[in-house]
């Protein structure tokens, strides 16, 4: 066994020898660990699975290799600000690293417009400023954007309203405290992502008619 505490051996057969041996007899050598995982045999063993199935002709001779297991790299979230809210929302199609967020991975984030809104710029201060849409980065930290939306002006423009789950005024209040619906939360110690959905919603309560068409009775 290498290191000696990582784990131990079991062979499930029976010895048919008085002192504990084995004659001309087929065994199966399983290693087990002890928080550690398993890396392969020497001797005897080698270059077989775990567990090794050895002839005992002769004495025999097998070690159980192990090392730790390796500590994940950290999580991080990617927080999405949409101004104003109503704009749109945003998607990331990449599947993060791990469950609950992305480590050292190249994201694209998407900014779509609501009805009635264009997308303008991504906001000056964060990665993905200077870019178009998508925008890529690079995660390697908390990632904070935030996409700038304006109204399309029209002869007469109808809003509708598709909250953003991603609202939040700062980045990084968000990623400590989210108080959307739609942020995973995780009690695993990570860095909180969350996930944009868009939800269609009936037209905004506030949103302005169509004007009604005027209709002047012809005279004979």
């Amino acid at each position: 066994m290498s290191p000696s505490h990582a784990g131990y051996i079991y062979i499930p057969q029976t010895s048919d020898c008085g002192d504990g041996g084995y004659t001309n007899q087929s065994i199966d050598i399983y290693a087990f660990d002890y928080g550690y995982q398993f890396d392969g045999w020497d001797g005897d063993c080698a270059e077989q699975g775990n567990p090794a199935t050895v002839l005992v002709d002769h004495n025999i001779t097998c070690t159980a290799h192990f090392s730790e297991i390796p500590t994940p790299p950290p999580c991080y979230g990617v927080f999405i600000t949409i101004e104003p809210d109503i704009g749109g929302y945003s998607y990331i199609p990449q599947t993060g690293t791990w469950s609950d967020g992305y480590a050292d991975q190249t994201i694209d984030i998407y900014a779509y417009p609501n009805d009635g809104y264009q997308f303008d710029s991504w906001d000056a201060d964060g990665p993905c400023a200077g870019q178009g849409n998508p925008a890529s980065v690079y995660v390697s930290d908390a990632v904070c954007c935030a996409a700038n939306f304006s109204e399309v002006v029209t002869g007469n423009p109808i809003t509708n309203a598709y909250p953003h789950a991603n609202r939040g005024s700062d980045c990084h209040a968000n990623a400590l405290s989210p108080t959307n619906d739609s942020t995973i939360s995780h009690a695993n110690g990570h860095t909180r992502r969350s996930v944009a959905v868009r939800r269609h919603r009936p037209p905004h309560p506030h949103a302005r008619p169509p004007p009604a068409l005027a209709i002047t009775p012809r005279s004979n």
